[in-house]
């Protein structure tokens, strides 16, 4: 059966990975915490906390953040095109981080913006390069240091089989053979970058061995 791609409406959203703000106030860390987090949990750990908070920001900005609808045009294995004639209130970029999902769906997929162009008449079109039908959001860090909004993906997820795995981290932040500290649902654990897959100025998507 052949796509209607004229009626095909696809809800996207930008995935800053960038913690705007940072979690904790001196004078009133768990205040600060409960404030911003909807999904806040009192830890008795800083440190945890300060994960924890992070896996949930990257969580709510998946699955609640305010999206808008685009027109899809084409598709294939790798990604698709869209377009939108309307006013656009969220800022695109070639290379950022994106997810998308067809309006009668709830599951999101993970994309990169692999181009743009914008016409006068016509609006705007992008093209997503698929990277990923599920992920995990989690938290990541190294050392001492504060902890990032990340997500977990797999290498074979645009075929719907597992494979291999692999973080999605702000860029920046991380360089290859470092150790990072992962947090995932109240678990934490240490994993080694061994390659670097894909870098733009939005995101960084690592392979790494545990």
């Amino acid at each position: 059966m052949t796509k209607n791609y004229q009626t095909e409406k696809l809800n996207i959203k930008q995935l800053g990975l960038y913690n705007e703000a940072h979690l904790f106030d001196n004078n009133n860390p768990l205040g600060e915490l409960q404030s911003v987090s909807p999904f806040y949990v009192e830890f008795d750990d800083a440190a945890n906390a300060d994960g924890q908070f992070s896996q949930d920001s990257a969580n709510y900005l998946l699955h609640h953040s305010r999206e808008e609808s685009w027109q899809q045009k084409n598709e294939s294995n790798h990604g698709m095109l869209l377009v939108s004639k309307n006013d656009i209130s969220m800022p695109i970029a070639v290379g950022m981080l994106m997810a998308y999902r067809l309006e009668v769906e709830k599951a999101y997929c993970l994309a990169c913006v692999k181009w743009l162009r914008i016409n006068p008449h016509k609006g705007i079109a992008i093209g997503l390069q698929l990277m990923a039908i599920q992920s995990r959001a989690i938290a990541v860090n190294k050392g001492n240091q504060d902890y990032q909004r990340a997500f977990l993906i797999s290498e074979n997820n645009t075929q719907g089989k597992g494979g291999k795995q692999h973080l999605i981290v702000p860029t920046g932040f991380y360089e290859l053979g470092e150790t990072l500290n992962v947090w995932h649902n109240e678990n934490l654990n240490s994993v080694r970058l061994t390659k670097l897959l894909l870098a733009t100025d939005s995101f960084e998507r690592f392979a790494f061995s545990l």
